[in-house]
């Protein structure tokens, strides 16, 4: 997802985005403002995506993005995703362009190898744990507070 918000990587007229975190319905209703046709897909119910935000879910339910809560991905292919929901009932959601919001890593091992050129550092953010930028600008500031 970050490399499509980016601009890195550019998607094609019709998208799946897998994972409807607060990443994953931004970048879909990025994607639907710029008129794409989008498909947001999420193994939690609606009313549990983009972290509960209410309103970032306020704004998908206005846009055109299509939703299928309650699903699982079965597979991946050249032509989109094929999901079950809990009735398993198998659907096939077209795609030319599949954006992954899945979720991210720590970078632990980097922020170790940065801190042994410096005197002093500290790790914030997803070197610690990966969260949501709420959390990675709070503990930002908690620790511009003790220095």
């Amino acid at each position: 997802a970050i490399d499509v918000d980016t601009g890195k990587k550019e998607a094609g007229q019709r998208v799946v985005v897998a994972g409807a975190g607060s990443t994953g319905c931004e970048c879909a209703l990025a994607l639907s403002q710029d008129g794409k046709d989008v498909s947001l897909i999420d193994v939690l119910p609606f009313e549990h995506w983009a972290g509960k935000d209410p309103f970032l879910l306020h704004f998908i339910l206005m846009s055109n993005v299509k939703r299928y809560d309650n699903v699982k991905i079965k597979e991946f292919s050249p032509r989109g995703v094929k999901i079950i929901n809990r009735d398993w009932k198998e659907i096939a959601v077209e795609a030319d362009t599949i954006v992954l919001a899945l979720g991210m890593e720590c970078l632990k091992d980097e922020a170790e190898a940065l801190s042994s050129v410096v005197l002093e550092s500290y790790t914030i953010g997803d070197c610690n744990c990966v969260n949501d930028v709420y959390v990675a600008i709070h503990s930002g500031f908690n620790i511009a507070v003790k220095i």
